[in-house]
Protein backbone atom coordinates (compact mmCIF):
# COMPACT_ATOMS: atom_id res chain seq x y z
CA UNK A 1 0.00 0.00 0.00
CA UNK A 2 1.57 3.26 -1.14
CA UNK A 3 1.06 6.43 0.87
CA UNK A 4 0.64 9.67 -1.01
CA UNK A 5 3.02 12.25 0.59
CA UNK A 6 0.75 15.13 -0.40
CA UNK A 7 -2.15 13.54 1.47
CA UNK A 8 0.09 13.15 4.51
CA UNK A 9 0.90 16.87 4.37
CA UNK A 10 -2.80 17.68 4.11
CA UNK A 11 -3.47 15.42 7.10
CA UNK A 12 -0.76 17.23 9.07
CA UNK A 13 -2.42 20.58 8.29
CA UNK A 14 -5.82 19.24 9.37
CA UNK A 15 -4.28 17.88 12.57
CA UNK A 16 -2.95 21.33 13.48
CA UNK A 17 -6.38 22.89 12.82
CA UNK A 18 -8.11 20.24 14.91
CA UNK A 19 -5.60 20.70 17.72
CA UNK A 20 -6.12 24.48 17.68
CA UNK A 21 -9.92 24.17 17.63
CA UNK A 22 -10.02 21.52 20.38
CA UNK A 23 -7.18 22.23 22.84
CA UNK A 24 -8.56 19.84 25.48
CA UNK A 25 -7.84 16.91 23.16
CA UNK A 26 -4.15 17.80 23.16
CA UNK A 27 -4.08 18.08 26.94
CA UNK A 28 -5.87 14.77 27.29
CA UNK A 29 -3.50 13.05 24.86
CA UNK A 30 -0.50 14.49 26.66
CA UNK A 31 -1.65 13.20 30.05
CA UNK A 32 -2.81 9.86 28.63
CA UNK A 33 0.48 9.29 26.81
CA UNK A 34 2.31 9.30 30.14
CA UNK A 35 0.21 6.39 31.39
CA UNK A 36 1.20 2.78 30.99
CA UNK A 37 -1.51 1.02 29.03
CA UNK A 38 -2.04 -2.69 29.44
CA UNK A 39 -3.88 -5.30 27.44
CA UNK A 40 -7.50 -5.28 28.59
CA UNK A 41 -7.63 -1.57 29.47
CA UNK A 42 -11.01 -0.18 28.43
CA UNK A 43 -11.50 2.66 25.93
CA UNK A 44 -14.85 4.44 25.70
CA UNK A 45 -15.82 6.83 22.90
CA UNK A 46 -19.15 8.65 22.55
CA UNK A 47 -20.54 11.37 20.32
CA UNK A 48 -23.77 13.31 20.94
CA UNK A 49 -25.30 15.09 17.96
CA UNK A 50 -27.18 18.41 18.11
CA UNK A 51 -30.49 16.57 18.51
CA UNK A 52 -29.19 14.88 21.66
CA UNK A 53 -28.75 11.40 20.20
CA UNK A 54 -25.63 9.68 21.53
CA UNK A 55 -23.74 6.85 19.89
CA UNK A 56 -20.76 5.24 21.46
CA UNK A 57 -18.58 2.21 21.78
CA UNK A 58 -16.34 0.57 24.31
CA UNK A 59 -13.52 -1.86 23.67
CA UNK A 60 -10.57 -3.44 25.42
CA UNK A 61 -7.02 -2.84 24.24
CA UNK A 62 -5.33 -5.74 22.50
CA UNK A 63 -1.60 -6.48 22.21
CA UNK A 64 -1.66 -4.92 18.72
CA UNK A 65 -3.32 -1.77 20.13
CA UNK A 66 -0.51 -1.47 22.69
CA UNK A 67 2.07 -1.72 19.88
CA UNK A 68 0.26 1.04 17.99
CA UNK A 69 0.14 3.28 21.06
CA UNK A 70 3.85 2.79 21.64
CA UNK A 71 4.58 3.61 18.00
CA UNK A 72 2.54 6.81 18.28
CA UNK A 73 4.44 7.78 21.41
CA UNK A 74 7.73 7.31 19.50
CA UNK A 75 6.55 9.71 16.79
CA UNK A 76 6.45 12.52 19.35
CA UNK A 77 10.11 12.05 20.33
Amino acid sequence: MAINPMKLLKLKDRYHCFKKDHPKIGSFASVASKEHFEVGAKVKIAITNNAGKTIGTEFELTPDDIKTIELLKELKK
